[in-house]
């Protein structure tokens, strides 16, 4: 029997929190995913080399990070949805150095044997002050001890005919999967929605209807970020750190396998 504790967090790019360690810096992610011991973390809302997130390459600063505060070594990976460009929220977040890249990424305390960006958008997608936005699938094998594991991180669009779309495109990918499956991120739909209920009926969710209101840390009214697995894990456990480093709260769940 094996343990694996994973976790899905929306970390809103470190742009908007302001933390013990200053702000905008990705040090309080690592600082959770040591505390929490999470050995598999699938990030929404990442940073690389964009001026508003001060141009820090953020799942790369928060492996090394848990590296230095651990000793141990840590893996990541990175699916851009935007590349060389962000939502223009404000023209002052032009990138100042290199590409802007923005994402979704997993940091792992286990080997990333490979990984792919799977676009799940196939229509452009509307952001608030123009532009558009592209969602994508981030799938990543993971050797957990000598079993491999694919992992799926994403983060959902604002539209219901985005988000069936990519319960449609996910449903083929995991036709495709031969090893165990978890399945992460923030979907952007509550527990009744059509399109989480359909991945409830592809995978397993980790937890019930109205547990845990992950959004937003303010006002805590709904859960839109999720875990699902295949039928090869069994939840142990799952909870929900009061964690106000973003707008989202984290998901922790640990799995038996």
């Amino acid at each position: 029997m094996t343990l694996l504790r994973v976790a899905t967090y929306n970390i809103n790019c470190c742009r908007d929190y302001i933390d013990a360690w200053g702000d905008k810096t990705p040090h309080a992610v690592a600082d959770f995913i040591k505390n929490e011991q999470i050995e598999i973390c699938g990030l929404n809302e990442v940073d690389i080399n964009s001026e508003r997130s001060l141009g820090y390459n953020q799942p790369e600063y928060v492996k090394n990070k848990l590296e230095e505060l651990t000793g141990e070594t840590y893996y990541y990976c990175f699916a851009a949805g935007l590349d060389g460009y962000h939502p223009p929220f404000d023209a002052d977040y032009a990138p100042t150095q290199g590409k802007a890249l923005y994402g979704n990424a997993i940091v792992s305390k286990y080997p990333i044997l490979n990984f792919r960006t799977v676009k799940v958008a196939v229509k452009e997608q509307p952001v608030a002050a123009g532009g558009y936005e592209h969602r994508v699938f981030l799938i990543a094998e993971v050797k957990v001890d000598e079993t491999i594991v694919t992992v799926i991180c994403t983060h959902f669009g604002t539209t219901k005919e985005e988000r069936m779309l990519a319960v449609e495109m996910l449903e083929k990918e995991l036709k495709t999967i031969k090893t165990p499956i978890i399945f992460m991120g923030d979907l952007n739909a509550g527990y009744t929605a059509e399109e989480v209920v359909r991945i409830g009926q592809l995978l397993k969710a980790t937890s019930s209807e109205g547990e845990y209101f992950t959004f937003d840390t303010k006002n805590p009214r709904w859960q839109i970020d999720y875990i699902f697995t295949s039928e090869d894990f069994e939840t142990e456990d799952v909870w929900m750190p009061d964690n106000r480093f973003s707008d989202h709260f984290p998901l922790v769940a640990e799995l038996r396998f």
